[in-house]
């Protein structure tokens, strides 16, 4: 019986997981800690919701830059790719599209450091000190 068993595992197809990880770095490969993903809405007209502190928390990045397993709530129905956008604080954000059945084992996201030239212009007559 046992050899029925494992003569049926080894032929049949491993199941393999549909999502890997999701790693936050900068340019130069450094990892980004406290970075958030946030899912994009399917529905354009639905309002975005607000998250508190715990929420946020659960939803940054650690200290190696690894994004939490949420990617559920970010899979749309209407074509099987998860859609998301991961923000910091002094990064440009990146939205990303990703197919659910294309997913690689590691994704790997570079934030942009918000440029000099996209910062806010100062007010007039603000002194430079």
């Amino acid at each position: 019986m046992l050899l029925v068993v494992l003569v049926s595992a080894c032929n049949s197809e491993p199941e393999v997981s549909a999502r890997g990880r999701v790693i936050v770095v900068d340019p130069s490969g450094a990892p980004i800690r406290g970075a958030i993903l946030v899912p994009e809405p399917e529905n354009p007209s639905v309002v975005p919701i607000k998250y508190d502190r715990d929420e946020i928390a659960a939803r940054a990045s650690d200290a190696q830059g690894v994004l939490p397993a949420l990617l559920d709530m970010c899979l749309w129905d209407s074509d099987g790719c998860y859609h998301f956008r991961v923000q910091r604080s002094g990064y440009e954000d990146a939205a990303m599209v990703v197919s659910r059945d294309l997913f690689p084992p590691v994704l790997r996201i570079v934030l942009k450091p918000v440029s000099s030239s996209s910062k806010p212009a100062r007010r007039p007559g603000a002194s430079s000190a």
